[in-house]
């Protein structure tokens, strides 16, 4: 269960309620569920009870304001590290032999920040044709 919960997003939640599954059938999942869906639950409920009473006071929305920079860092961190994973490493080496990656990474990038929402269709079409690029289906290898 310690090891489920180290997996990312959803993940570890799925892979805890299937390894309660395994062992215990319906009663395991659903303790395993509830082991991993209660605390975050208890938690966002207990802050929103506290702002509630005293989210007009001055502490109260320093801590808030806080909260909110220390999630900006961990989104940021957390996209840095997508990033090396999915595309490469921050270094001359990689970036030129992964160019077409990072050509598609930064376009995606400029139309997310300039329209200020994700086009889907943007990052589908940017995954076919790198697709067709480096592992083209035999049917278009026997047309060439």
């Amino acid at each position: 269960m310690a090891l489920a919960q180290l997996a990312p997003g959803p993940l570890a939640a799925q892979l805890g309620i299937y390894l309660g599954f395994v062992h215990y059938r319906l009663l395991g999942a659903t303790l395993c569920g509830l082991a991993f869906v209660l605390p975050s639950f208890l938690m966002v409920v207990l802050i929103g009870i506290a702002y509630k009473m005293f989210g007009g006071l001055p502490w109260m929305q320093a801590i808030f304001y806080g909260v909110g920079a220390a999630v900006v860092g961990i989104i940021g961190i957390s996209s840095y590290k997508l990033t090396e994973k999915s595309i490469s490493k921050f270094n001359i080496k990689s970036i030129t032999e992964k160019w077409m990656l990072w050509v598609f990474f930064i376009l995606a990038l400029a139309i997310t920040i300039i329209t200020q929402q994700e086009q889907i269709l943007i990052f589908v079409a940017a995954g076919l044709l790198y697709m067709f690029v480096k592992a083209p289906p035999k049917w278009l290898q026997n047309h060439l």
